[in-house]
C-alpha cells in the first residue's frame, strides 16, 4: 500500500509518500525507512509536499498519481495539482516524476 506521511524532524512538516506491507491487511509495517516519493525543491509546484497517492500497475511499470502542492513560502503558481511519477521496472524506489 501506499500512504502519506509526515515526517516531523523537517520543517513545516512535509507529505510525502511512503509505501508498507501487511500479511493481514490490519497491522501494517513500512516497507522501507525512507519514503518513495519526496516533495521537490522549495520553488517547485509540489514543493510543499506530495500526498494521496494512487498506484496503477502499467506493464512492466508502475505509475505513482498524486497530490502535490506548493511550500507556503513560494510566491509560485500553481498552488496544487495532479502528478505522475514512473517507476519503469516496478520498483517502488525507483519512481521519475514526469514534468509536462
Amino acid at each position: 500500500m501506499t500512504y502519506t506521511a509526515v515526517d516531523a524532524r523537517v520543517p513545516h512538516y512535509p507529505r510525502m509518500v511512503g509505501a508498507a506491507v501487511s500479511e493481514d491487511g490490519l497491522l501494517w509495517r513500512r516497507l522501507y525507512d525512507a519514503p518513495i516519493l519526496h516533495p521537490g525543491p522549495l520553488n517547485a509546484w509540489d514543493g510543499g509536499g506530495t500526498a494521496y497517492p494512487h498506484l496503477v500497475p502499467v506493464g512492466r511499470g508502475l505509475h505513482l498519481y498524486y497530490y502535490g502542492f506548493r511550500h507556503p513560502l513560494s510566491p509560485y503558481d500553481p498552488a496544487r495539482g495532479i502528478g505522475l511519477a514512473r517507476s519503469e521496472d516496478g520498483d517502488l524506489r525507483g519512481f521519475r516524476k514526469v514534468l509536462l
